[in-house]
Parts: C-alpha cells; sequence; structure tokens
C-alpha cells in the first residue's frame, strides 16, 4: 500500500522544481491502493487545495485521447468531469503521436484532467489500447488552484 512518504516525496519533488531546485522523486509507487488519507504536516507547506483522494479516478490525457484528438471516443462515453490542468515534463511525439515523460523540474505543458469512479474499469482497455509504447503510472498536476494526482499514460519521448 502507498505511504505518505510515497505521496510527498511526488509533491516535494513538484514544490522543489516550482522553487527552481533540482528534485529527486520516487519511482514506481504504488499509489493506486490510496483510498483515506489521515492529516500530514506537509499540507501546510503547499500553496492552495492538495487534493490526494481517489488517484485511481483520475486520468491527465494530453494527445490523441483529449477532446477533439483522435481516439477521444475511447472516453467520450464515460460519465465524466473534464478540466483543464497544468503537467510538467517534457513533450514530444513517438512513432508520430504526442508522447510525455514527467519530469518536475520541466516546463509547464497544458492537459485534461478526467474524473471518474468508472475510471478503474476503463485502464485494462486504455493499457491495451496504448500498448507497451506508453506506461500508465501516476503524477502531479495542477488544476486550478489545487494539485492533485492522477494517472498519466508516459511514452517514449524523442525530442
Amino acid at each position: 500500500m502507498a505511504t505518505w512518504d510515497n505521496l510527498r516525496g511526488l509533491v516535494r519533488a513538484h514544490l522543489e522544481a516550482a522553487k527552481g531546485r533540482n528534485a529527486v522523486w520516487p519511482r514506481g509507487a504504488d499509489l493506486c491502493r490510496i483510498r483515506r488519507l489521515e492529516p500530514h504536516p506537509l499540507r501546510w507547506l503547499l500553496p492552495g487545495k492538495v487534493d490526494l483522494s481517489r488517484p485511481e479516478e483520475r486520468l491527465i490525457v494530453y494527445g490523441t485521447l483529449m477532446p477533439g484528438g483522435q481516439y477521444h471516443h475511447l472516453l467520450a462515453g464515460l460519465a465524466a468531469r473534464w478540466e483543464k490542468c497544468t503537467i510538467r515534463g517534457s513533450l514530444g511525439a513517438y512513432r508520430g503521436y504526442p508522447s510525455f515523460k514527467w519530469n518536475p523540474a520541466g516546463e509547464p505543458h497544458p492537459a485534461w484532467l478526467v474524473t471518474s469512479p468508472r475510471l478503474p474499469a476503463k485502464y485494462r482497455q486504455l493499457d491495451d489500447f496504448e500498448g507497451e509504447a506508453y506506461t500508465r503510472r501516476l503524477i502531479p498536476a495542477e488544476a486550478g488552484h489545487r494539485l492533485v494526482i492522477a494517472h498519466i499514460y508516459e511514452g517514449k519521448v524523442r525530442a
């Protein structure tokens, strides 16, 4: 099960990068199992609201799955809330498709945050669709005046 240390590492990397410092972040943290979080002293350091609840119900889309994208139909029928967000890292292309690699010190990029309690049931289909070129992982995203943890399909980036 994910711990506050896993979450703290992601959030700390995001904050350190925002301050212009080099950040080290956890890799492969299993944050999918987080359901309820106890109060933690780190919260007072964060600007705005931090929403770390139910990351499995959030997906960041930045390419062909976003509204107007070639494969948006895979998510269009899902009862979900769509909102604009900002993610940090490198955006490039892999085999002609958009590909994003998270880096807390990277450039900000616009994306969409999809929130739905039905997303966990959709991940197997999306994982198969994205294939081996993309890996689903959790990253922080800024949505409005809050920081959230959400899934994203991170791919191979070619500059």
